[in-house]
């Protein structure tokens, strides 16, 4: 199958590879006017479903440029490996287009005032977002499931004195680890936390892990795939930490710690 793009310059598969996203953009003499075009193709069929232009900015927000000043890939994928949904962030709303008509759902967006990240969980048709602070802590940050497409929200959890926040889905999508960087009383510094939501148990539960040392910095963090194990390199010097926990040990439902390997020259876990 052959796909036209002119001036191609990124593609992008869905995780069920039944769709291909392609992307190119087309500098003007001014760098503002910068015009975009996404195209996604049936993979098999070859056939464009649906197309995207705009400006630059349209497809920009400040969170999530990529190489060269882009976000890419500026759609991600959801609904697991039927490649049911698909959805971008712009300003103050997620974007999110079912691909059984290649249109929004509900014909609108979600609107979440100041929403910056949000991912999609591997295997349910559910987002995890997250909102910042805003109005000098009158409103705290906060991480948000939602489930796509009735959008209700499932469960949230307001996070006070956040300077920072990552999510990490374990692949079979049963736990949600945020790992959320918070100031200290001076606001001088910051320290590191994880909220932990069991996805699959009833209510959804939150439990709040602090590493033995919150002052540690937090260098890497990692799901054991299909598991319900995590790991966390955590220490400020050359050689840090690898701490291991887990989510069912036995005869508790609370996180609980495995081991920790202690001063490893490590950076980086798989």
């Amino acid at each position: 199958m052959r796909f036209a793009h002119p001036l191609v310059e990124h593609i992008d598969f869905s995780p069920g590879e039944r769709f291909l996203v392609t992307y190119s953009s087309h500098k003007p003499s001014n760098p503002r006017d910068t015009h975009v075009v996404v195209n996604i193709f049936d993979v098999r069929t070859g056939k464009l479903m649906r197309d995207f232009k705009g400006s630059a900015d349209e497809f920009t927000t400040a969170e999530n440029i990529g190489f060269s000043g882009l976000p890419w890939p500026c759609f991600r994928w959801g609904g697991g490996k039927d490649d049911k949904y698909f959805a971008r962030l712009g300003k103050n709303i997620i974007s999110i287009y079912e691909t059984d008509s290649f249109s929004l759902i509900d014909k609108k967006s979600l609107k979440i005032e100041n929403v910056v990240d949000f991912c999609w969980s591997p295997t349910d048709p559910m987002v995890a977002l997250f909102v910042p602070e805003m109005g000098g802590g009158n409103h705290p940050a906060r991480v948000s499931l939602v489930q796509i497409p009735g959008k209700e929200e499932l469960r949230q959890k307001n996070l006070f004195s956040v300077s920072d926040c990552k999510m990490y889905w374990q692949s079979n999508g049963e736990y949600l680890a945020v790992q959320v960087d918070r100031y200290t009383k001076t606001k001088k510094s910051t320290y590191t936390g994880f909220e932990l939501f069991r996805i699959k148990e009833r209510d959804i539960p939150i439990e709040v892990l602090e590493l033995d040392n919150k002052d540690d910095k937090i260098i890497a963090f990692a799901w054991e795939p299909k598991g319900h194990r995590f790991a966390v390199i955590h220490g400020d010097g050359p050689k840090p930490d690898i701490s291991f926990y887990c989510m069912q040990a036995a005869n508790t439902s609370r996180v609980s710690k495995l081991t920790t390997l202690k001063s490893r020259e490590a950076n980086a876990l798989y």
